[in-house]
């Protein structure tokens, strides 16, 4: 399907026949600032197969992502702190409507099935022009939750290490103008850029 400036747009896939003109399942179009439309896809092998122009066969779109990492430790009262003070990534939250790759999910988290790596591109249509803005890759995971409501399917992931890289991208014409980045290990505390 082609990339519409402003929103990606999906259909149902029939397995059955192998129709792709089914019914609109899906358009999204968040995040809406001035000429900047963003949206969300995730890529991992053998999981998802959705075919989005310009994207990884391995790819489907995503209507929602929270990610994040914590410090543990707490401050007392005369602003010492305690704890060990590490840095843990949190499971890392997926909206999406459901497909084929749901049952592949489930799948891999009844067999507890180490995915080697899960990245998540935020794209953003500046100018008629597709640029991904953000990147995040996230490696060693483990599907720890799935639910299911309606059509749509939420699960949780957990990682041992996370890169998160952001694409400075001028409006007025599109060119780049940097990538800022920071790596971080969970099991060994090493990060870098």
């Amino acid at each position: 399907m082609p990339w519409e400036p402003g929103s990606l747009s999906f259909k149902q896939f029939d397995s059955n026949t192998g129709d792709t003109g089914g019914s609109m399942i899906g358009n999204l179009n968040r995040d809406t600032v001035g000429t900047v439309g963003a949206q969300y896809v995730i890529t991992c092998k053998d999981i998802f197969d959705c075919d989005i122009a310009g994207m990884e066969g391995d790819s489907a779109p995503i209507l929602w992502v929270e990610s994040g990492s914590a410090r543990l430790y707490t401050q007392d009262p005369g602003g010492e702190h305690s704890g060990d003070g590490r840095i843990v990534g949190m499971n890392t939250l997926i909206y999406m409507k459901y497909g084929a790759w749901a049952p592949k999910l489930q799948q891999r988290q009844a067999d507890g099935t180490i995915i080697e790596s899960i990245s998540i591109k935020r794209l953003a249509s500046i100018n008629g022009m597709k640029k991904v803005i953000q990147t995040m890759v996230f490696g060693v995971c483990s599907v720890i939750v799935y639910k299911q409501t309606n059509d749509i399917i939420k699960f949780n992931f957990n990682y041992a290490n996370k890169r998160d890289e952001s694409n400075s991208v001028w409006q007025g014409d599109g060119a780049e103008n940097g990538v800022v980045a920071v790596q971080v290990d969970y099991g060994t505390m090493v990060t870098g850029s």
